[in-house]
This record gives C-alpha cells, sequence and structure tokens, in this order.
C-alpha cells in the first residue's frame, strides 16, 4: 500500500474515534462515584449535605467518653421572668457619701446643741430681767454678764448654722437631693459591705440586678436610691444610684446592671446560652434523653434574657440539657458521619 493510502486510512481513523467521543452517552470509562465532574453537581452536593446536617441526630457516648470530653447535663426548668435592658454601671466610693453625710450629722448636732444653750440662757435671761423690773438690784451685774453670754452664744449659733448650710449644699450638690434626704443611708454605708453603683437608663423601678461581669446569673438584687445629679459619661440618658450588699466590689469597677423594663413577662423554659452550637446556619441544643443518650433537636424561637433563653415551646420542664460539652457532642457526631477508607 502506498504512503498517500496508509495516510488516508489514519486521517478516516482520526474522524471516526473524535466521532465516537463526542457523541452523548459514550465515555471511555465510568466516572468513579463521588467525584465532582460539574458544578451543578458540586452544587447538588452541597444542598445534600446541608439537608442532611439539618437534621436531627442521635448519638450515644460511654460514661469515658462523656468524662474526656466534660459532657455536662442539667435539668431546665420553667420559669417566668421580666425582660430586661442591660447598662453599664460604675462602683461609687461610698466612704465619700459617708464622710459627707458623718459632717452634715455633727454640723446639725452642733447647731441643736447649740440652739437648745441659747434657748436655756435666753430662758434665763428673761427670769433676772424679771427679777431687775422688780427693783431687786442685786442681779444687775449677773444680768449684764448673762446679756453679753447671750449674745455670743447667739453669734456661735449664726456660724453653726451656716456650717450646717454649707455641708447640706455640698452633699446635694455631689450626691443629689435624693440621697441627701435618705434616712438611714449612713447606717447602711457604715456597715461596711454596702457598695454605691451608678448607671445610665431611661427609667428604673425599685430594684435592679448587678454583677462585677457580664453573668446575670450571677448578679445581686440592689435597691435604687434614686437619681444622680450628674450624667455618667457621655450617657444621653438619666443616671440612677442603687445600693447593694456585695463586699467584693471595688471603688471604680465597672459591673453590668439589669434592669427591668416592665410590661408583661416571660413565661417558658429556661436554657442556659452554653447549651447553644450553631451549625449549617442553624441553631442547635442537645438533649440527654437517657444515660450517655443525646439528641440534638433545632432551637425554635426564643425570647433572649440575661438568664439565658426562654423557650415557650418544644422543650419540657425537667428535660435534661447538655449544658457543657455541646460543642464535643457536635464535633463527635461529625466525626462518624466521615466515611472510613474501607467503606465502598
Amino acid at each position: 500500500m502506498s504512503r498517500l493510502g496508509i495516510l488516508a486510512i489514519g486521517i478516516a481513523l482520526g474522524i471516526g474515534a473524535s466521532w465516537l467521543w463526542r457523541t452523548p452517552g459514550l465515555t471511555s470509562s465510568p466516572v468513579p462515584a463521588g467525584v465532582a465532574i460539574s458544578r451543578d453537581d458540586d452544587d447538588d452536593q452541597e444542598r445534600a449535605a446541608i439537608s442532611r446536617s439539618s437534621a436531627p441526630a442521635h448519638l450515644a457516648l460511654d460514661a469515658a467518653a462523656r468524662e474526656l470530653a466534660d459532657i455536662h447535663s442539667e435539668q431546665v426548668q420553667s420559669t417566668r421572668v421580666e425582660v430586661e435592658q442591660y447598662a453599664a454601671g460604675r462602683v461609687l466610693d461610698g466612704g465619700e457619701l459617708l464622710a459627707a453625710l458623718r459632717e452634715r450629722r455633727a454640723a446639725r448636732d452642733a447647731v441643736s446643741a447649740q440652739q437648745h444653750l441659747l434657748a436655756s440662757q435666753r430662758a434665763r435671761l428673761e427670769r433676772l430681767r424679771g427679777f431687775a423690773a422688780r427693783g431687786e438690784i442685786t442681779v444687775t451685774r449677773e444680768l449684764n454678764a448673762l446679756e453679753l453670754s447671750v449674745q455670743r452664744e447667739a453669734d456661735h449659733a449664726a456660724t453653726r448654722a451656716a456650717h450646717l448650710a454649707r455641708s447640706e449644699a455640698a452633699l446635694r450638690a455631689r450626691w443629689g437631693v435624693t440621697l441627701a434626704r435618705l434616712e438611714g443611708l449612713e447606717t447602711d454605708l457604715a456597715a461596711g459591705a454596702q457598695q454605691l453603683v451608678e448607671f445610665a437608663a431611661a427609667t428604673v423601678p425599685a430594684e435592679v440586678f448587678i454583677a462585677s461581669g457580664e453573668q446575670r446569673d450571677q448578679a445581686r438584687a440592689a435597691r435604687v436610691l434614686g437619681a444622680a445629679p450628674a450624667a455618667l459619661g457621655a450617657a444621653p440618658t438619666a443616671t440612677w444610684v442603687a445600693l447593694i450588699d456585695d463586699a467584693r466590689l471595688r471603688v471604680g469597677m465597672r459591673v453590668g446592671v439589669w434592669v427591668p423594663v416592665g410590661g408583661e413577662a416571660v413565661e417558658g423554659v429556661l436554657l442556659p446560652a452554653t447549651a447553644v452550637v450553631w451549625h449549617a446556619g442553624v441553631a442547635w441544643f442537645y438533649v440527654e434523653t437517657a444515660a450517655g443518650e443525646f439528641e440534638r433537636r433545632r432551637l425554635p424561637a426564643v425570647v433572649n434574657h440575661g438568664l439565658g433563653m426562654v423557650v415557650s415551646e418544644g422543650l419540657a420542664n425537667g428535660a435534661a440539657v447538655v449544658v457543657r460539652g455541646a460543642q464535643a457532642l457536635l464535633a463527635e457526631e461529625l466525626r462518624q458521619r466521615i466515611p472510613s477508607e474501607d467503606d465502598d
């Protein structure tokens, strides 16, 4: 066969092979399972993965595994809480207020004693004047001395009254009219455990809750004393002062204040924030249905509160919820879903 004939046959075979390769449904070899061959296949696989991860899942761990992962469950309880607003606060120097209250009290006592002495001398002066009017000249010298003494004590009384007025004005200017008028505040501060806290809020009830950090469950109740005379920093709302019995607080410390805003209370099961994990864009929590048996459930609609989340439906009172180690459970669940190398 000539060289031209061989070349023609080669070209014909190449064209035929090209046509077979491009014909739909014909491939040289099957595509291995799980190998993406197009972007559309990638999208389908991603949607399938999200669908699988959004389904409730069950997980079983033995005691050793639970201890290693530090898994801890607690029974959640039904509750009724008021809606609260968080505000930043600062611990004031109660010793400064105590000193001002004591100075005012001392000034009041001095004025009271001086007025009592002056009233006594004036009464005696009136009696001597009566004796002198009846012609008893023996009292003249004593009368003149007493008149000078009464004038001198009257001057002392005026001086002490002015000092009391200055003490009162300084107390009101620094701590406000409300705190200056409170009865028993000096006794509370003198006990040593009571601390003053100022915070900013639009309106406040008679009681708020204060903690040294941002943990609402560590907060203690505090009695609102009244409005402060100056704003807290650049706060656009009014500033208030509260009294709390917490010796752990120190002057200048920043604290968290939770202010009930009133309105209708929220009822439901209180779920701690530590129980919630996020996966595939969804919030979940784990319920321990039996010893070592865990079920991941989707978090329903909740009302956020400083103590946690109030769940109105989908969670029974007394259910055992994982409050520590939920993230470890999720990691173990996802690990178990990874195919083994021996799987077909």
